[in-house]
């Protein structure tokens, strides 16, 4: 049977949170072969800051449902973990990164993400209903049948922490069947390669109207693509 919580791993996870220095934690993974089991693992009010969530095979963690409500992430590595169903609810996650991580059906509602890297990350059947998205990277991300209910996507301007323009990055990103809202806003998209919406979505576009003001929630028809260049 596989083990779902490694309570070794999650008591040391714990304790250097409390100590708010992750060093120990660090070295232990990086030099650990073993698989990062923390399943239903509770981070709920946590702060993680340089933590790094791989073993020394760049295997991520298993943190299947477990929680983040509330919690503070700052240069987080999540990368490649598996996140189905995990709560990030009221989570404040800045400068870090999860690239080709799992967020099936992870609940991010409320949450701020902050310069954020979901390269190739996986928002299937996510709640995001309005959480607010700065200057963050989607590319080639899949939101199919994600809820984006008053989800708002923000970028553009000069950024201090990084002393240069910038703009959040939606290329190749999926968004067949998800559900949207006349609340669900996008501030100086990028969408320079091919993105999915479904058919619904583009009859909207070709007609003028908002493609925002009804809920998408079911696909009638056969997914197309639209190039949309800005």
């Amino acid at each position: 049977m596989k083990e779902e919580l490694n309570q070794e791993q999650y008591r040391l996870l714990l304790s250097c949170a409390t100590k708010n220095n992750f060093e120990e934690w660090n070295e232990y993974v990086s030099n650990s072969n073993d698989i990062i089991r923390l399943r239903d693992a509770n981070f709920v009010g946590l702060s993680f800051s340089d933590t790094i969530f791989q073993n020394k095979k760049g295997e991520g963690a298993d943190l299947y449902k477990a929680s983040f409500k509330d919690a503070s992430l700052s240069n987080v590595d999540m990368s490649k973990c598996h996140l189905w169903e995990a709560d990030f609810q009221g989570a404040k996650i800045r400068g870090s990164t999860f690239q080709e991580t799992d967020l099936h059906q992870a609940n991010f509602e409320n949450s701020v993400c902050a310069l954020v890297d979901f390269t190739c990350a996986s928002f299937r059947k996510a709640n995001l209903t309005s959480v607010e998205f700065l200057s963050s990277n989607f590319y080639e991300c899949d939101f199919s049948r994600s809820d984006l209910s008053a989800a708002k996507f923000l970028g553009g301007g000069h950024n201090p922490v990084v002393n240069r323009e910038l703009r959040f990055n939606l290329c190749g990103t999926l968004f067949c069947n998800a559900k949207f809202t006349n609340t669900t806003y996008f501030d100086r998209l990028m969408l320079r390669f091919k993105v999915l919406f479904d058919q619904k979505f583009d009859k909207r576009m070709e007609q003028g109207l908002s493609p925002f003001a009804d809920v998408m929630n079911e696909l009638e028809k056969t997914e197309i693509e639209r190039e949309l260049l800005l």
